[in-house]
């Protein structure tokens, strides 16, 4: 799917204006600390909270059950050893509920249906009123009148019926909530994101859009991610490459190029409870991926999410500095990779690049395989008097981008002249 997409930010942290165009392999380049990295975490929250709205909805609904289910686990914990009658299956399906992997499946209907199961089951065996815990289950009902079971029935479909309006509605507050939290400060002057010429993101607007072109982002700011749950979106990452899937018939190429590079094959093991990403080499030598060398992971990444079926001509995969740890022969093998990846899947590439090496063979292995008109490059430049970045597009015109590489080479020059009389030595 030929994708028209357009993003534009101004004011915001290190850039002062960025208008980008994503319909292939798109890379922007400048110097440390001009706001490429703030590009890429505002395209990945955008994608992926447009892409997985429902489930986000649901993630915040359980966290808004949190103290509910503080109050169900120390209810029936206490007296399931003096009530027998207590159904057992429906304690088990309270507490499955609390799992991102069962809620996710189940619609809202059924989480209330569990919940209102739950409640009447509890208040039917056990006296709340006269214990103890119904303080406690005031303080859950505290800004309510109506209190008992009843209150609590309530409660739980007044959660489910505001999630059920978000969802429908899809207001643009669950992105600004995200940003917010993510960068702990303002929110961009300006960031709209259109397709084919049509708005579908603005913070302006109160609605987020679905896009058609995007409906699947994937951040890879270093290679280290891997089975580390730090962030979000190395916990999101991580999640997929452990998902199994299919591999299509496009993909075993691609997926044949990737082991011949690094010999290898990289899995994911489900054998419990000692579940891990294992590197197999060619000559059957099995090593725990985490111990493997960086440049074998970025290379891992890349197989286990081909491997598993999540890139496919809908998928925007971000790169923060793909060049990171890879041997320069290897850069040219990853970005090659990068193409092809494009041009037989579709996938579309967002890439922060600060490599010589792969600005350039990005440039040319595009050009051999026929898809340097789905390539955009940009150039961070600094305004005068002030910390803010300008990016200026380039389309395929790299020449710009080597004259700010070349900065660091008459640096070289500058400290191995012999010292002049009045300079530190």
């Amino acid at each position: 799917m030929q994708s028209n997409i357009k993003v534009v930010t101004e004011n915001f942290r290190a850039i002062g204006h960025a208008a980008i165009q994503i319909n292939g392999i798109t890379v922007v380049a400048g110097e440390n600390s001009s706001g490429k990295s703030t590009l890429s975490k505002l395209l990945y929250y955008l994608f992926n909270t447009s892409s997985n709205y429902e489930a986000l909805v649901k993630e915040e609904l359980m966290r808004n059950f949190l103290d509910l289910f503080f109050f169900f686990n120390i209810t029936y914990r206490t007296y399931i050893n003096d009530d027998s009658n207590i159904n057992r299956k429906i304690i088990d399906k309270i507490k499955d509920l609390r799992s991102e992997e069962t809620y996710k499946k189940l619609s809202l209907r059924e989480i209330e249906l569990y919940l209102i199961t739950f409640i009447e089951e509890l208040y039917a065996k056990l006296d709340i009123q006269n214990s103890r815990y119904n303080s406690y289950l005031n303080d859950i009902l505290e800004n309510q009148q109506e209190k008992g079971i009843e209150g609590l029935k309530y409660f739980v479909k007044e959660k489910i019926k505001q999630a059920e309006n978000k969802i429908q509605k899809r207001p643009t507050s669950l992105f600004l909530d995200k940003l917010l939290d993510l960068f702990e400060e303002k929110l961009p002057e300006t960031f709209e994101v259109s397709e084919d010429n049509e708005i579908i993101v603005s913070l302006k607007k109160e609605t987020l859009s679905l896009s058609f072109m995007v409906n699947k982002a994937i951040y890879i700011d270093t290679p280290m991610s891997i089975s580390t749950l730090d962030y979000d979106h190395w916990d999101d990452l991580n999640k997929l490459l452990r998902e199994q899937g299919d591999i299509k018939n496009n993909q075993k190429e691609l997926l044949s190029l990737i082991y011949n590079n690094i010999q290898g094959e990289a899995e994911y093991n489900i054998n419990w409870p000692y579940s891990h990403f294992s590197f197999t080499r060619a000559d059957g030598k099995t090593f725990d991926l985490k111990e493997v060398a960086t440049g074998i992971k970025a290379f891992s990444i890349i197989q286990l999410l081909l491997k598993n079926g999540h890139i496919d001509n809908r998928t925007l995969l971000i790169i923060d500095e793909p060049e990171s740890h890879l041997h320069p022969q290897w850069i040219v093998e990853y970005a090659r990779i990068i193409v092809l990846l494009h041009k037989h899947i579709g996938v579309k590439f967002f890439l922060a690049s600060h490599n010589p090496d792969m600005v350039s063979a990005i440039r040319y292995i595009a050009e051999k395989e026929g898809v340097l008109d789905n390539v955009n490059y940009y150039l961070a430049e600094k305004e005068e008097e002030t910390y803010l970045y300008n990016y200026r597009s380039l389309g395929t015109e790299i020449d710009p981008i080597f004259a700010s590489f070349n900065i660091a080479l008459d640096r070289i020059n500058q400290y191995s002249l012999p010292y002049k009389d009045d300079e530190i030595q």
